[in-house]
């Protein structure tokens, strides 16, 4: 991947989180009125 993401898919992936992902380590008030962080790349540990 090289970083670069169309908006209808991230769109796509926006919704799908909201659907279907539970994030346990964060509080979900922010998911409410703005976007999750997308990262697509991790260097190192």
């Amino acid at each position: 991947m090289d970083g670069n993401i169309r908006e209808n898919d991230l769109s796509k992936i926006v919704d799908a989180d909201r659907a279907h992902i539970w994030h346990h380590l964060v509080q979900h008030k922010p998911f409410e009125t703005g976007e999750p962080k997308i990262i697509v790349e991790g260097k190192g540990m």
